[in-house]
């Protein structure tokens, strides 16, 4: 399972997107965030501990942020 909170902001200042990650076999999770502007970010999720990424949007847009969990075997969750 994974999960992605809202964000909002302006142009050039720092946005900052949580998540959370649930794996039922207790597997190494990772994840890619992408923000939507061609900017990917990636890292480790701790079992059931929330977890963030900062990004700074430079043009004015809305953008679709996702959030791709992958539990080290076939198996991959997506939040939006």
């Amino acid at each position: 399972m994974a999960l992605l909170d809202n964000v909002a902001g302006h142009v050039n200042e720092t946005v900052e997107v949580t998540g959370w990650a649930y794996d039922v076999e207790e597997d190494t999770m990772t994840y890619v965030v992408e923000f939507g502007d061609g900017t990917n970010v990636s890292g480790v999720a701790v079992q059931d501990e929330r977890f963030s990424e900062t990004h700074v949007y430079n043009a004015t847009g809305t953008y679709l942020t996702t959030l791709t969990v992958f539990d080290g075997t076939s198996n991959q969750h997506r939040g939006i």
